[in-house]
């Protein structure tokens, strides 16, 4: 019987085609194409830049994946909420300003950039998003939203990569965060998490950027779904 499964996620979810041709990813390099491919059933993919739990609360979550009855739903979250930030969500600081950007030729962004480390060891932590308690409770809220529509769906949870060196010297401290976050995914959904950090270390699964998924990544993830699926 045909299924109605919906991919929910952020940036990582997406392709990449105006990348150079190493690193670039067509639609048809990516998880949610490979996984429609393997089976014959409805597979839709949503993909939202910089979306975290909170976000998807708020609509993407109901009107994109809970109104369709899915069967299955892949949540691939968590990296916008863990991760430490040097402004707020939603912050309305001066320094976001177009206008201040381009008065100051961008001196206060690139001041933050080059002092990155040391503004996220000030307030990186205060500034996270979504902090872990609140992290669990949406995805709670967000697997009710979609029960209320669709009794019977299973969910599956994609985890988080872990950033390679040179990230993790510029933000201290977020891959133990990720760990954290990664370690409340596994608890919520048990054998229907997905790690992409056992597949190899940062710079071996990212591309250069050191946070989105390279073909082969996208590759490996399929076959861990299309494994849990069978």
């Amino acid at each position: 019987m045909k299924k109605k499964i919906v991919i929910l996620g952020d940036s990582i979810v997406m392709p990449r085609p105006y990348m150079d041709e190493v690193e670039k990813t067509e639609y048809e390099d990516t998880y949610g194409y490979l996984l429609s491919q393997a089976f014959s059933d409805d597979v839709s993919v949503c993909f939202v830049g910089g979306l975290d739990t909170e976000s998807a609360l708020e609509g993407w979550n109901e009107r994109y994946v809970a109104y369709k009855r899915p069967d299955i739903v892949i949540y691939h979250l968590g990296i916008n909420d863990c991760v430490q930030r040097v402004f707020r969500k939603n912050s309305r600081s001066i320094h976001l300003k177009p206008w201040f950007r381009k008065l100051t030729r961008n001196f206060g962004i690139r001041l933050v950039n080059r002092y990155r480390r040391f503004f996220i060891r000030l307030v990186g932590k205060k500034n996270q998003y979504v902090k872990p308690d609140a992290f669990r409770k949406n995805l709670e809220l967000l697997r009710g939203q979609v029960r209320t529509f669709s009794d019977n769906c299973r969910f599956i949870a994609i985890g988080i990569c872990e950033k390679p060196e040179w990230q993790e010297h510029r933000s201290p401290g977020d891959n133990q965060l990720i760990k954290q976050y990664n370690a409340i995914l596994q608890e919520e959904f048990g054998t229907a998490f997905v790690d992409p950090n056992r597949f190899g270390k940062a710079n071996d699964i990212l591309i250069s950027d050191g946070i989105h998924f390279s073909r082969q990544t996208h590759e490996r993830v399929a076959e861990e779904l299309k494994r849990l699926l069978d």
